[in-house]
């Protein structure tokens, strides 16, 4: 037992400096500073989020540069950086479909309607792919729920700052939170800051967390934004389930909500002033561009790209090179309003990349949550914020693009994916300690 006293220093000296790590603070600072130049943009802030619209990206130096950075960091950490997990090779059963994807993008450029860009774009999704596999490489469960918290806090807070500074925060009409980015791209932006703080709660019980998840909630809701909003509601309950007895929650939001809608009856009877449940869908949004009925003029684009994925069903049109300029003017006569994408994240990679693409990232997402779910049932419970964030994705793809937009959100699902690609499996506590001593060149026998 002379030892012990040395190894509880080790230990404790290995806590003190678990934060400081390159591993997780390089990671964190490149794609807060990626995101920055390739996504962020003060317009949003000056004008409050009203009803406004990406522009069709180009290319340029600036962004070239951004994208080649991220590459090489994520290239340095899939290669000479320290493993989260000790084990010697990842989850071949998903590491190879997402090669297999990765590489199918890069071949479209055969059959593209543009292979210029379609190989331009294809690069820019392989340094994405790369750098989600390099972090996802040196950050297990616990690492991607802190550093989503540290990225999405920050851009949280630069978003709050910029709209104070051009005082648009809260004083415009129909006033919708953006900050540095479209409203329904600062929705998902939240909901990773609500689910991860969320889930450092329900596994570690810091107490503070609970003010970042109240946080997050209200600026979500502020967004305005119905799918973002839904899809993080939705996703934290599931996380919640993983950690409680849902029955308990499902009875305790059943109330609520009963206690909601008595609460918005008797406001009606007492006031005499009726309830405007067109404006609780619209979530205080203009009636007309916000219509639940028109699904905010989606509906007549689907009917047009449904067609055009007809054309192509199998291979696509190329990744990336759908949106000619001939069909952005045929769309935008059509429809009458500019758009650079189907807005639909299954409609968008059936035009792109037709029904071979859509199965292989079908089947990568499938397996992700099947190891999972292994991982939970053994005692890896922090990996249940892999699926909420998998869930929320699915759920906001229904009427957004930003997971396959090669962006923050598509990093963040790509590091969820590559941390359960490359988790150890559940480890006894004998194993594990024989496993400390092995590495100590000690022999589990030296405490006898």
């Amino acid at each position: 037992h002379h030892w012990s006293p040395l190894l509880s220093l080790g230990d404790s000296l290995s806590a003190a400096t678990h934060w400081l790590r390159i591993e997780f603070w390089l990671p964190v600072a490149t794609v807060f500073t990626f995101c920055m130049v390739v996504s962020a943009d003060q317009g949003y802030a000056t004008i409050g989020g009203d009803e406004v619209y990406n522009p069709r990206v180009l290319s340029t130096i600036i962004r070239q540069a951004a994208f080649l950075g991220l590459g090489s960091v994520g290239g340095l950490m899939l290669l000479r950086g320290s493993p989260a997990s000790p084990q010697s090779h990842p989850a071949w059963t998903i590491f190879v479909p997402v090669i297999l994807l990765t590489l199918y993008m890069l071949a479209s450029v055969f059959w593209s309607d543009d292979p210029q860009m379609t190989f331009k774009r294809s690069i820019t999704a392989l340094l994405v792919v790369v750098t989600g596999l390099g972090i996802g490489r040196v950050w297990d469960a616990k690492y991607l729920s802190w550093g989503i918290v540290v990225i999405s806090g920050l851009f949280l807070a630069a978003g709050i700052l910029t709209e104070l500074r051009y005082r648009s925060f809260l004083e415009v009409d129909e006033y919708r939170f953006s900050g540095l980015f479209n409203p329904a791209k600062q929705a998902f932006n939240c909901g990773f800051l609500l689910l991860a703080s969320l889930a450092i709660y329900l596994k570690e019980k810091k107490t503070w967390m609970l003010l970042i998840v109240g946080i997050a909630a209200t600026f979500l809701i502020l967004t305005k934004a119905r799918t973002g909003t839904a899809a993080a509601l939705v996703s934290a309950v599931w996380l919640i389930s993983q950690y409680s007895n849902i029955r308990g929650w499902l009875i305790l939001g059943i109330a609520g909500a009963a206690l909601g809608v008595s609460g918005l009856l008797l406001y009606q009877g007492a006031t005499g002033q009726s309830i405007e449940t067109q404006r609780l869908a619209t979530m205080g949004r203009n009636e007309e561009s916000a219509d639940p009925r028109k699904l905010t003029g989606r509906l007549p684009i689907w009917q047009h790209a449904i067609q055009e994925v007809a054309d192509r069903p199998i291979l696509g049109h190329g990744y990336g090179a759908f949106w000619t300029m001939g069909r952005l003017a045929e769309f935008e006569r059509l429809n009458g309003w500019a758009l650079y994408h189907a807005h639909s994240t299954y409609l968008e990679t059936l035009l792109n990349i037709g029904i071979v693409g859509l199965v292989l990232g079908t089947l990568v997402i499938f397996l992700v949550l099947h190891r999972s779910k292994l991982l939970r049932r053994k005692g890896q419970v922090e990996t249940a914020l892999v699926s909420a964030l998998i869930l929320l994705a699915a759920i906001g793809g229904f009427f957004e693009i930003a997971f396959i937009s090669l962006e923050y959100e598509s990093l963040v699902l790509m590091t969820a994916i590559s941390t359960i690609i490359f988790s150890v499996g559940y480890q006894s506590p004998n194993t594990a300690a024989i496993r400390r001593r092995a590495m100590q060149g000690r022999s589990p026998v030296d405490d006898r």
